[in-house]
């Protein structure tokens, strides 16, 4: 698999250089504007960006679990849906809009309530309108892969 550059947004970055005063201030960003959402209610974090992917974690818990305590496959699509979502979000000028339109997910491997799950998101396709993203959940605590998800992105331009 080959994935592009992941280039932010010339203008979203001015801003939230501007606005935020943290050492990281993309995650600074990501947890403000998921404040209120299901990405804060699943306890969604931004863990890293680079040119190459996105990196964030979710705990296995109460909120992310199903019956048999483990995590529930929907959560794992939460996230990796969150994640691009964010992804293309970064990359389309600020009066853009991102939609999900297609997500497909193979879950690979159990993970226990108590273990956490990192994502990564790597950027497929880049086009004017639409974006492509693989995103990866990987076990923090055994190195295995959990799920293989691939979504795609719907850019809207302002109305």
């Amino acid at each position: 698999m080959t994935s592009l550059k992941i280039k932010i947004n010339e203008g979203l970055l001015s801003k939230i250089e501007e606005e935020y005063r943290t050492e990281d201030k993309i995650s600074s960003y990501f947890d403000a504007i998921s404040q209120g959402t299901l990405m804060a209610h699943l306890g969604i974090k931004l863990i890293q960006t680079s040119e190459d992917y996105l990196e964030a974690e979710m705990q296995v818990d109460e909120k992310t679990c199903q019956t048999m305590g483990c995590l529930h496959g929907g959560a794992s699509m939460a996230l990796g849906e969150s994640l691009g979502g964010f992804g293309s979000h970064l990359l389309v000028p600020p009066n853009h809009a991102v939609v999900g339109i297609q997500i497909s997910g193979n879950h690979l491997a159990m993970v226990k309530k108590g273990e956490s799950i990192q994502a990564k998101a790597y950027l497929l396709h880049q086009g004017r309108s639409m974006h492509l993203w693989q995103i990866d959940l990987i076990n923090k605590s055994n190195g295995r892969m959990v799920s293989s998800i691939r979504l795609t992105n719907n850019v809207l331009p302002p109305r």
